[in-house]
């Protein structure tokens, strides 16, 4: 008989213990039916009830500031240009709602800009790894997608995961442009209709090195929009305009 363990271990911090009700919260949609074996006796008798009633007490849905404050800081650690005020407030419910569009975690996201307990554990996965898109594209941060290079990150998880299988196959590879602004994109000699443009699109990277031919990524499956150099034929972008990545929509990009 297949059986299921989920193995839950309390480590004090310098912030002090989870009580009952956050320690709940956190197993939530944990597939842990009840609690057999043994523990070391360090639990308290509050988060021994959340852990064996499995959905426990209901948190208060005020959180804490410190909580708050720790989710900016890790926000501000993975590119997103707000203050650290300990209020969880527009700027910050924005910069969540991209950091949730944008993971590449094994499960994705809601995007509700909610400070969830798996959306604090994606923060807390993503700054400890310099800004990581998650296991699903761990060779990507991101601070490699700012809009025009330098705001707040702006990508949308099937991007991460495009731009994963594209270096899982073609070795390192630096993104050299993806969302733009209007007045970005013209400044760079972008298509008025450009894939980069933000908010309409923003569903496209231009890659650096520049030296695979138009099959090779065709052959990847994953593209459906790919610009190439028209003198070289050699790959400089690409894009998730729809269609059939097979039969991909091919053009000069330069």
């Amino acid at each position: 008989m297949n059986q299921q363990w989920t193995v839950v271990g309390l480590h004090k911090g310098g912030r002090g213990t989870l009580d009952g009700a956050h320690l709940a919260a956190s197993l939530r949609g944990l597939p842990l039916a009840n609690v057999s074996g043994w523990y070391s006796g360090d639990f308290r008798p509050d988060q021994l009830r959340a852990i064996a009633t499995h959905a426990g007490p209901v948190a208060s849905s005020a959180l804490p500031a410190l909580s708050v404050k720790a989710a900016q800081q890790q926000l501000v650690a993975c590119g997103f240009l707000i203050e650290v005020t300990g209020q969880l407030d527009d700027a910050t419910r924005e910069a969540l709602r991209y950091f949730q569009t944008g993971w590449c975690g094994v499960q994705e996201l809601e995007s509700n800009g909610e400070l969830t307990a798996r959306t604090r554990l994606a923060l807390a996965f993503a700054a400890r790894n310099n800004g990581s898109l998650g296991r699903k594209a761990h060779n990507f941060r991101y601070q490699e997608f700012r809009l025009d290079n330098k705001g707040h990150p702006r990508v949308r998880r099937r991007v991460g995961l495009a731009a994963q299988a594209y270096r899982d196959r073609f070795g390192p590879t630096t993104i050299l442009r993806s969302g733009s602004s209007v007045e970005h994109n013209k400044a760079v000699g972008g298509a008025p209709d450009s894939r980069h443009l933000y908010p309409d699109h923003w569903d496209a990277i231009d890659v650096s090195p520049q030296d695979r031919p138009v099959a090779d990524i065709t052959a990847l499956g994953m593209w459906t929009g790919i610009g190439h150099h028209a003198a070289s034929g050699f790959v400089d972008h690409l894009d998730l305009r729809g269609g059939d990545p097979h039969a991909p929509n091919v053009f000069p990009d330069r």
